[in-house]
């Protein structure tokens, strides 16, 4: 039974949202070259919300493939299992060696929350703590202008072609993960 998280059904539509958001950047870009008055900041800020919406899908569909390994690997079930999911695989930037993967989910958790952070010195206990840390790892502190542009050029500079290499890191990481877990709840055996 376990086998059929090896089925991928996020995959189109995680795919048909980095498409169309693919898209709305490119438009940017055409109004940046064509359109009076859309100059670079402008074009910094449209960006910077599409790719934090981009971030967003990437976690909501990581978070979905974490929700169906739990269904099948009962083992796996705490908060920190999963974010350790999130730094196991695929490549890494810098020290600590913050994966591509959860990068991309603490961005999206900034994104989302940012507005409503007080500051950027949470305690450890705050939800905010682990994001804040993560960010700051990479370089991304209060005082960062456009965080998820800076963060995504970590991944891959510049920012323009990103799109195609988030969906690749996505489904190599989903790939990762599940390969990881099926074995791991066969004893360690490939599957």
């Amino acid at each position: 039974m376990a086998h059929i998280i090896q089925f991928d059904f996020s995959h189109s539509w995680v795919s048909a949202v980095l498409n169309g958001l693919r898209t709305a950047a490119h438009e940017i870009e055409q109004r940046y070259r064509t359109e009076e008055g859309f100059d670079a900041l402008v074009r910094l800020e449209h960006q910077e919300e599409i790719l934090g919406v981009s971030c967003v899908a990437v976690q909501s569909y990581m978070n979905r493939t974490w929700a169906e390994i739990q269904k099948y690997d009962l083992k796996v079930n705490r908060t920190e299992a999963k974010l350790q999911m999130y730094q196991m695989f695929g490549p890494k930037i810098g020290q600590p060696g913050i994966a591509h993967a959860e990068l991309v989910y603490h961005l999206a958790n900034y994104w989302k929350h940012h507005d409503e952070w007080p500051d950027w010195t949470p305690k450890q206990n705050e939800p905010r703590y682990g994001t804040v840390k993560v960010l700051a790892n990479v370089g991304i502190t209060a005082d960062t202008d456009f965080p998820c542009i800076h963060g995504l050029q970590k991944i891959r500079p510049p920012v323009d072609p990103l799109f195609d290499e988030l969906e690749q890191l996505l489904f190599d990481w989903r790939r990762a993960a599940v390969s990881y877990h099926l074995s791991e709840s066969n004893g360690g055996a490939e599957t």
